[in-house]
């Protein structure tokens, strides 16, 4: 199946021709085979378009991030943020006080004659849990994606 003329062509009209001939193909039916070219003008529009969407998210998470600062800075009265730094601290030491447990109190069982420091530090870590129950109804909490800080709904929350 040679090319009825001796001109020189590209592959792709190459291809277009020996289809055209040998399935009886017009151009309409052809256009899915021919490369797409490329549109400068279309791209840069697009790439524009995408640099704005990617500014607006940036700008966007801005606000969010700066609402949220906010609230920590500013919680009701006595109502701490649930992310705030002295919450951070709280939490961490009575992670502390667990692993001290996880590990006296099987320790505790296995020795007759407790010593003084076993029972004081036994009472100071449970003060320390009583506080926090008390810490947990001053603390805010998020519904879904709102934070509520109303003393109301945190004690409906906790309780």
């Amino acid at each position: 199946s040679e090319l009825p003329f001796n001109r020189q062509v590209s592959t792709a009209n190459q291809r277009e021709f020996r289809v055209r001939e040998l399935y009886n193909v017009g151009d309409e039916e052809l256009r899915f085979m021919r490369p797409k070219r490329f549109d400068l003008q279309q791209a840069m529009a697009l790439m524009a378009q995408k640099q704005k969407q990617q500014l607006a998210f940036r700008m966007f998470q801005q606000r969010v991030m700066h609402n949220e600062e906010e609230d920590i800075e500013r919680c009701s009265g006595f109502i701490m943020h649930p992310q705030s730094s002295i919450r951070l601290f709280w939490d961490l030491v009575g992670l502390g006080l667990l692993a001290y447990d996880f590990i006296a109190t099987p320790l505790g069982l296995l020795i007759q004659n407790e010593r003084f420091w076993m029972s004081m530090t036994g009472w100071m870590i449970n003060g320390f849990w009583s506080l926090d129950i008390l810490l947990n109804f001053f603390t805010g909490f998020y519904d879904g994606t709102a934070l509520v800080k109303q003393m109301h709904r945190i004690a409906l929350h906790y309780a």
